[in-house]
């Protein structure tokens, strides 16, 4: 009995060090400390740095020049609003990537579809960031 407490307490006491260790990195969002979608677009809108790239009745996009953040955040009209997605284009050793972050607060099959529309938009993407590279 008493070796089954110690080992759900050795459980547990894992288990919360691990939950720590991944909130810490879940409370950063590229770079910015993660907030709703609606306070994170009221921050960055402010941000002289950014630009508003995009403009659709469902989205706005706003592009980082200093080292090329995409930020798009849904508006009323779109299924998983409040939403915000940041994507940043990298190169590791002659590959190119681009890791994408998204806060949904939508209903959660709006968010799923959401993520599904981004990874294909990203997979179209690549052929044309590969070509502008050579």
């Amino acid at each position: 009995m008493r070796q089954t407490l110690l080992a759900a307490f050795a459980l547990a006491v894992a288990a919360a060090l691990l939950g720590a260790d991944h909130a810490t990195a879940a409370d950063d969002l590229c770079g910015k400390p993660k907030a709703t979608p609606q306070a994170l677009y009221a921050q960055l809108s402010k941000d002289t740095k950014l630009r508003e790239m995009r403009r659709s009745d469902v989205y706005v996009a706003l592009e980082d020049g200093g080292d090329g953040t995409l930020w798009t955040f849904t508006l009323p009209p779109h299924p998983a609003h409040p939403a915000v997605v940041c994507r940043r284009v990298v190169e590791r050793r002659g590959i190119l990537e681009i890791p994408t972050s998204i806060v949904c607060n939508g209903p959660e099959a709006a968010c799923a579809k959401l993520k599904s529309d981004f990874d294909m938009l990203n997979e179209r993407m690549l052929p044309d960031l590969y070509k502008q590279k050579k």
